[in-house]
């Protein structure tokens, strides 16, 4: 459902720090991937989501842990990948105040994109020469982590 009214938010961030922090591949696996039944196009990956807010000082954090799956059912793991971004917004504290104590998911969905954009090229460089070779992480609309649309009017201009 769409909202009446979309007004926009314009905010500036700095991105402090985007690390990998572990990734993880089954590594007794034949060389062979073939030999394994493990077909490398079902790999399926389940992403996980978390958030710190630190108002006072404008900074977020973001931090991914994505799961490697052999099958749909997501029953064999053959790895992870966790990774973290922290960011600063300028003026967080009050934009946290225009919206009723809250971030809006426009802000969360952009930092959540970079984190998962900048993990992307992490798995590309470290899954090279396991199983989940030349395997890549989906394009995602970040929106997905967030239950709901909300509306991007602060409360000074809701009439």
């Amino acid at each position: 459902m769409k909202p009446d009214k979309i007004h926009e938010l314009s905010f500036t961030m700095k991105i402090i720090d985007l690390k990998l922090l572990d990734f993880n591949a089954l590594s007794d696996l034949p060389d062979n991937y073939k030999d394994t039944g493990i077909d490398k196009d079902k790999i399926q990956f389940e992403l996980n989501v978390g958030m710190n807010v630190g108002p006072i000082k404008k900074r977020i954090r973001i931090s991914l842990n994505v799961n490697f799956f052999a099958d749909v059912e997501k029953k064999t793991l053959l790895g992870n990948l966790n990774s973290l971004g922290d960011f600063e917004v300028n003026d967080l504290d009050e934009i946290i105040k225009d919206f009723d104590g809250k971030i809006p998911n426009i802000i969360l969905a952009n930092l959540i994109g970079v984190v998962l954009s900048t993990t992307r090229g992490f798995f590309i460089l470290k899954s090279s020469g396991t199983i989940m070779e030349n395997t890549m992480l989906p394009i995602i609309n970040t929106n997905v982590f967030f239950p709901q649309v909300q509306e991007v009017i602060p409360k000074k201009d809701k009439k």
